[in-house]
């Protein structure tokens, strides 16, 4: 639901269009927009996007232990070296493409804030941050139970998205 509020905003779905609309120095960015008054609802978009990219991932806190042999490694207990390291390679690739995503769609893609490094380097830049952020998460809170994951995800994630897309949606009509 708020990649919606990208796609209206910059009116395209294609992700080149939208990482060029963000071109021109960071308040061009859909994170710090200020035309047209989306700077407030933008931030919301991009917490709700980056809150859902996480729990996607299907890490800590996210992650849910249905079993108590599951409560060291999650589901791959039962698995060993290569098929073990294959999954871990496949949620941290899972990791990259979120970062890519929100980098892509909030971020500026690989857009320079400033003249001096090269469009690729910026994006490198962003999504090592972006990265850093999703494994310090991960480190930092402990896992959650389900009813409180469900609780976050239907009474609080799509409602504000909702009322953020409706939003957008007024603010595009008015302005």
């Amino acid at each position: 639901i708020t990649v919606i509020t990208i796609v209206m905003i910059t009116g395209s779905t294609n992700l080149q269009d939208i990482a060029l609309a963000q071109q021109g120095g960071f308040w061009h960015w859909n994170i710090f927009r200020l035309e047209g008054g989306h700077f407030v609802y933008m931030w919301i978009a991009f917490l709700i996007y980056f809150i859902c990219s996480v729990a996607e991932t299907n890490r800590a806190p996210f992650d849910m232990a249905e079993a108590e042999s599951e409560l060291v490694a999650g589901y791959m207990t039962e698995y060993g070296s290569m098929g073990f390291g294959l999954f871990m390679m496949g949620e941290y690739l899972n990791i990259v493409v979120g970062a890519c995503m929100t980098t892509i769609l909030f971020l500026g893609g690989w857009g320079s804030p400033f003249g001096f490094l090269p469009g690729i380097w910026w994006f490198l830049i962003k999504i090592y941050i972006l990265i850093f952020t999703i494994i310090w998460i991960r480190w930092t809170y402990p896992r959650t139970q389900i009813y409180k994951l469900l609780n976050l995800s239907w009474k609080i994630l799509i409602p504000f998205s909702l009322v953020n897309l409706l939003v957008t949606a007024a603010f595009i009509k008015v302005f």
